[in-house]
């Protein structure tokens, strides 16, 4: 079984704003870098934070 986190430790947060994506901003990015947004959005919520400080990409 998992340790529980202490009080004090940060949990990561990933937000984006709704008007990031209906607004325009995000179609205005090119191909390559929308596909890095949404590997980020995926692969964000299945990572420890000690994966996510080391994660490059």
């Amino acid at each position: 079984m998992p340790r529980p986190l202490k009080a004090s430790t940060p949990v990561p947060q990933l937000a984006f704003a709704k008007s990031f994506f209906t607004g325009g901003d995000y179609d205005a990015l090119p191909k390559h870098i929308r596909k890095r947004v949404r590997a980020a959005m995926d692969k964000f919520p299945r990572l420890t934070p000690s994966q996510l400080k080391a994660d490059k990409g």
